[in-house]
């Protein structure tokens, strides 16, 4: 007797909670940089400072600095 396997797509699919998996564009993926010593220091510090993760931080600035080159390459 063959085995039968239900073919779904990767939108369909839903999470170990049961939950649809969020769209493409609001996925969060991870990227990994790698900095000096001092720099990494600095920066979570600054992270710290201001009561949040270093990685919620890099996010924020990142997203800005795109935002701010995209608004300039569209003038």
């Amino acid at each position: 007797m063959k085995k039968t396997t239900k073919k779904t797509t990767k939108t369909a699919k839903k999470s170990k909670a049961g939950r649809k998996p969020k769209p493409e564009s609001k996925r969060i993926r991870c990227f990994s940089v790698g900095l000096p010593d001092g720099t990494l220091t600095s920066f979570v510090a600054e992270a710290e400072r201001r009561e949040m993760s270093a990685s919620y931080l890099a996010r924020r600035i990142i997203t800005s600095w795109l935002k701010k080159v995209k608004d300039k390459s569209s003038k």
